[in-house]
């Protein structure tokens, strides 16, 4: 399979609106590599300005200047989402590039990075209830069953 075979949501790399106060962004196709081999998947993150004006980012896809433009326009990174042991590669660089920022890690997402020898560092986790940062204003549920994995959405 090639990058040609996936259809993009195209534009990526920029913020499109889905409401008041809530963005999406789709980023470029990442291969994971899952049962001995390298798979391709495409990438989104979704963005929320909170009512205090801070910016949650679930599932934080690569970083380009132009995204980080649109970004720091709406107002300031405050929280990092990794919804599940899958989505976390980019937390790090996000990260770094916004040091205020909490990085959440969702269940067995330190020990998938570890396996994969991928830098990220976490400084809080993720549960079945919100936050009291945003727990007024997003509710959060961890969904469970599978054994492969768990995914966290607010």
């Amino acid at each position: 399979m090639t990058q040609t075979d996936f259809a993009l949501y195209e534009p990526i790399d920029t913020l499109k609106p889905v409401d008041e106060n809530i963005w999406i962004a789709d980023g470029p196709i990442v291969k994971m590599a899952m049962y001995g081999r390298s798979i391709p998947f495409p990438t989104r993150m979704t963005l929320v300005r909170l009512p205090n004006g801070d910016l949650w980012c679930h599932s934080p896809i690569a970083m380009t200047e132009g995204l980080k433009a649109e970004i720091d326009a709406i107002g300031p990174v405050r929280y990092l989402i990794s919804p599940n042991k899958i989505h976390y590669a980019h937390i790090d660089r996000w990260a770094k590039l916004y040091p205020e920022a909490t990085a959440w890690a969702s269940g067995g997402v330190r020990e998938r990075a570890a396996q994969q020898q991928i830098e990220v560092r976490f400084d809080a986790d993720l549960t079945d209830e919100a936050p009291p940062e945003w727990q007024d204003d997003l509710d959060q549920v961890i969904f469970r069953g599978s054994r492969f994995m768990e995914d966290s959405v607010g």
